[in-house]
């Protein structure tokens, strides 16, 4: 049994015998997130360039539709060729975000995430409702996703900035558009790996009081299929310790070099990091005003 109070006073008792600790638990990152989470975009006319900075994807709600699509009236309104979606602080939210996005695109479709879903009565009860004694594992794969187009529909350049503090559904996004050849992936590597596991589960710990937190569904990333995860996993080739970085090839399991998928998407199912540009080393490969702009005290 395991207690713990908020003044790091830890009690464990193990088979029979007290053991009194204190405990210090600190939270560090390199890159603070800002104090307050922005959802706001600004047009640089001069420089052919509009940038929507977005800290987070939820709630998912009428109002932020409604200024995602201001944004891009704007954007037509005033003649811009560019735009940057500013990952660089989201913690992630609701995948329904990177969707609404993608529809304000000039792109006939796009291959969405794929998922699979472990059921089971938890499970079931939590997400449905209606609680099942048949424990399985569903796969869903949502093919092309039409996207249809209407009268704000974006015809320029599309760029998504992520860093090591973009997760979850903001790297979801970056993932998408980046296997689909959608636009350009500028910045950092995210903290978030394209294929991971999501929609998560509660539940409180009866003795300790402890909240946990566990996840039911693994989402994949839409340039690799589940069945070679698995085949792959299960053969113990399933590797997650390299980046991929601009203009580079990988790294197989056995540490062979691999040719670079000329779409920039991976080319076997262990690659477990988006291939980023980085605004610093590879500035010939981004238009000069966009890094003119990003520079700019506003952004950094």
């Amino acid at each position: 049994m395991l207690n713990y109070d908020f003044g790091h006073q830890v009690t464990v008792e193990r088979s029979g015998k007290i053991i009194l600790g204190e405990v210090d638990i600190q939270l560090r990152t390199n890159h603070p997130y800002p104090e307050s989470k922005l959802f706001e975009y600004r047009v640089y006319k001069e420089d052919d360039l509009a940038v929507f900075r977005m800290d987070s994807f939820s709630p998912f709600n009428e109002y932020n539709k409604k200024v995602i699509q201001n944004f891009f009236e704007t954007v037509k309104k005033e003649g811009v060729h560019q735009v940057a979606i500013d990952l660089r602080y989201n913690d992630g939210g609701s995948t329904m975000f990177g969707d609404y996005i993608l529809s304000f695109l000039e792109i006939p479709s796009y291959r969405n995430l794929k998922t699979a879903v472990r059921y089971s009565t938890v499970v079931s009860q939590r997400v449905t409702g209606k609680p099942t004694e048949k424990e399985e594992m569903l796969y869903f794969d949502s093919g092309l996703v039409p996207v249809q187009p209407h009268e704000n529909t974006f015809k320029g350049k599309l760029y998504i900035i992520t860093s090591q503090d973009t997760y979850s559904a903001a790297t979801a996004l970056a993932t998408v558009v980046k296997d689909n050849a959608i636009g350009m992936i500028v910045g950092e590597a995210p903290g978030g790996k394209p294929s991971s596991y999501g929609d998560i589960l509660s539940f409180e710990l009866p003795e300790s009081k402890l909240r946990l937190f566990i996840s039911f569904k693994w989402f994949e990333r839409p340039s690799i299929t589940l069945k070679n995860r698995y085949e792959d996993a299960a053969a113990g080739h399933l590797r997650s310790d390299h980046i991929r970085r601009s203009g580079a090839g990988t790294r197989s399991a056995t540490g062979d070099d691999q040719e670079a998928d000329p779409r920039g998407t991976p080319t076997r199912a262990y690659t477990a990091f988006i291939e980023v540009t980085c605004l610093r080393t590879n500035t010939d490969r981004v238009p000069a005003p966009f890094t003119t702009v990003l520079s700019r005290p506003r952004y950094l």
